[in-house]
């Protein structure tokens, strides 16, 4: 079997990415795979749009602690279940700051 390519699809729980994304998972001849990145992956169009298709999902979330800010990622599974979170190192408050 040959290993699928995988597209994030940004704003799949709206009309032009979710399209996308059922497009995707429609094809399996196409050679791709769907990962959604949501803002909110608790959102019933999102939990709807991972179960039914079985797909995952990425949530992208900013932490502050202090004057450092951390961008961290999850990606959780179809069911809803975490798999795992990733923390880049962390950027100051000049390094994200507009000039």
């Amino acid at each position: 079997m040959t290993e699928r390519r995988v597209v994030a699809v940004c704003g799949a729980t709206g009309a032009q990415g979710g399209g996308l994304v059922r497009a995707i998972v429609n094809d399996p001849q196409g050679g791709f795979a769907a990962r959604a990145i949501t803002r909110d992956a608790g959102s019933a169009k999102a939990r709807e749009l991972a179960a039914t298709n079985g797909i995952h999902l990425a949530l992208g979330f900013a932490e502050r602690r202090g004057e450092r800010v951390f961008n961290t990622v999850a990606l959780i599974s179809p069911r809803g279940e975490l798999i795992r979170t990733a923390t880049p190192p962390p950027l100051s408050a000049s390094q994200i700051s507009p000039a």
